[in-house]
Formats: C-alpha cells, structure tokens, sequence
C-alpha cells in the first residue's frame, strides 16, 4: 500500500511538471510555428495554398510594357499584321532612323527623279509604310502645307501599286486622291498635283469610271501644258497618256501621242525609245 502511493503521488507530479513546462497533454507534442509577413515565406493561410496547405511564393510582376499574352514577336494580342500594305517586319524602325528617312523626303530640291529613286530606296528598307504615316500625321498638323500634301499623294500612290490587289490597297488610294485634292483646293495650277491625281486614277483598275477620269485628265493636263512655259517635267504626261493607251492595245492611239510629246521635247530619249519598239 506504502509503494501503492508512492508510485500514484509520483505520477500526478510528473503529470503537472509536464503541464507546466509544455502547456499541454502528454499526448500532443509541441508545435512550432513558422514565420510570417513577406510574398516569399510559407503561410498556411495564404489563398491558392495547395491540397498541403502551403502556398508557394509568387512570381514577380511583368515588366512594365512588356506584352501580355498574344504574339510575344510583335508584342499584339493574338495579332499580327494588320497593316495596310503588307506584313511589316518585326523590327519597326526606330526613331532616329524614321526621322532620318522622313528628312530626306522632305529636302528641298530633289528633282521628280532622284525623289523617285528615294521613294524606291525606302520601299526596298521597309519603311516606306512608316514614312508615309508620319507624313499623313504632319498633313494633319500642317493642313495647308502644300509640300506635305503632295509627299503624302505620292508615298500613299506607291503604297497602292505595292498593295497590288490586296483589300487595303483602296485605303492608299483614298488617302493619296484626298492629299492630291486638298493639294490642288489649295494651288489648282499645280502641275504635280494634277499629274499625280491623274496617274493615281489612270492607273487604278478599280471599274472605268476611275480610269476614263484619269485618261480626261492626263488629256485636260496635256492642253494646258501646251499653253504653259515648256518644262522637260511635262514629258511625263505624255509618256503616261501613250502608255495608257498602248497597254490597252491601242497602239495607234499612243504613237500619236508620244509623237506630239517628241515634237515638243526632241531630246527625249524616253519618247523616243517608245516609238522605236
């Protein structure tokens, strides 16, 4: 009975050591907890935690401006392309080369020729569609500048002829045909102007209605050329009547035209060549 006791007191002595020290039963161990406060440290209570109750940290935010989604080369939500013209490349050009393309448009004194030449060099770099944009968005600030209206006529007629037959090439020739107008609204003797609106619907097969206007007006431009001061420029008008007319078949019709243009510029190699084929 003595030992009977002892062992009892022994117990419940243990028993409240055990409380005292630990805070809890013997039957459950202590727990330690685990740091909080911070994107990278394990919660237990953190939403999104998984079937083991803890959530993983979370990935770092996007870069501002970086692309969401989409075509991650051109940086468009599910889109490429888009672009009257053609596919653009990946690489728009940067700023300094588009305004360095756009202020060798925009020199003065470059003649039709060496101008043409430009607008060549600038199709075969890929940035004729650009530069043409940037001159729409100057023909929108400067609405009376008859330099930029005529640049912007005559980058959107390229546009068109590169478009082929594509849908968006009837967008190039509304924006080149309003430049050319806003152009002659502004100077209606313009000899530029009235030549670029009349190749621009001469050469058009969108339906004869576009192309008799611009045979008419290659016709009304040729008389009042003749009434003019001569300027080797007004060749080009006859050049484009006869070759209207030859690539309809009527021969006879063009000859008679490159003939009256040769009488008037007799050094011209160009009227001359088309006479001798």
């Amino acid at each position: 009975m003595k030992w009977f006791l002892i062992s009892f007191l022994a117990s419940v002595l243990f028993y409240l050591t055990w409380n005292f020290l630990f805070g809890g039963p013997l039957s459950s161990p202590p727990e330690k907890t685990l740091p909080t406060g911070g994107e990278d440290s394990l919660s237990t209570s953190s939403p999104g935690a998984g079937a083991s109750g803890v959530s993983l940290p979370r990935p770092p935010k996007p870069l501002a401006g970086a692309p969401s989604g989409g075509d991650t080369k051109t940086g468009t939500a599910g889109k490429k392309g888009g672009n009257p013209g053609g596919a653009v490349p990946a690489g728009r050009a940067s700023d300094p080369v588009l305004e360095a393309a756009l202020g060798q448009v925009l020199k003065e004194g470059l003649s039709l020729e060496e101008r043409a030449r430009l607008w060549d060099d600038l199709a075969r770099r890929g940035l004729l569609e650009e530069v043409v944009r940037a001159l729409e968005e100057k023909a929108g600030e400067r609405p009376d500048d008859l330099k930029i209206l005529l640049l912007l006529g005559e980058g959107a007629r390229r546009m068109a002829a590169l478009a082929a037959g594509g849908p968006e090439r009837e967008d190039w020739i509304e924006m080149a045909d309003q430049a050319y107008e806003r152009a002659l609204g502004r100077n209606p003797d313009n000899w530029e102007a009235r030549f670029g609106r009349a190749a621009l619907l001469a050469s058009t097969p969108a339906g004869p209605g576009r192309r008799v206007d611009g045979e008419n007006r290659l016709k009304e431009l040729i008389r009042w050329q003749e009434e003019k001061t001569s300027k080797q420029v007004f060749s080009k008008t006859y050049l484009l009547l006869g070759d209207l007319y030859a690539r309809e078949g009527n021969r006879e019709e063009a000859r008679k035209i490159w003939e009256r243009g040769l009488a008037r510029f007799p050094e011209n190699e160009e009227l001359r060549k088309r006479l001798e084929r």
